[in-house]
């Protein structure tokens, strides 16, 4: 799809964009805050666009996904993810959608820590293999009856 660029949103301390799919336009959403306090960025891009809650969909990393896979599930989300968490507490739900893009690719001889490997770059391989993931999500979401 042909996205605009980003802007800056500073009501909602988001960059945001817009793009359209199947005859629909969506807000795409890049909160500016730290990501332990991404609930309050989406809470407010909600509240300033009136969004209600189940027109919500987080995309998001998931270490309990390897790369190359993703779930898209209503109120499931990973053992552990702080921005996930913000907004849930932020919202008093989990329930909203979820893209869980995966991107575990440590095997057990690899000791870093999660909260240490999810702020390493991604090799030039792994990023081939999202880019294809994120061509797979986009026709996943066209086909859903939403």
């Amino acid at each position: 799809h042909n996205a605009k660029p980003f802007q800056s949103h500073k009501k909602c301390e988001s960059e945001c964009t817009e793009i359209e799919s199947a005859g629909k336009k969506y807000l795409l959403q890049k909160p500016l805050t730290f990501m332990n306090d991404s609930g309050r960025a989406v809470k407010k891009c909600m509240d300033f666009y009136k969004i209600a809650q189940s027109d919500i969909f987080i995309v998001h990393d998931d270490l309990d996904i390897q790369l190359g896979s993703f779930k898209i599930q209503m109120a499931k989300g990973p053992k552990v993810h702080n921005g996930v968490n913000s907004i849930e507490a932020t919202l008093g739900s989990p329930d909203f959608m979820r893209i869980r893009i995966g991107i575990e690719t440590r095997d057990a001889e690899q000791k870093i820590a999660g909260k240490d490997f999810v702020l390493n770059n991604f090799s030039q391989d792994d990023e081939k293999v999202l880019l294809e993931v994120f061509k797979t999500i986009d026709a996943s979401l066209s086909s859903l009856v939403l």
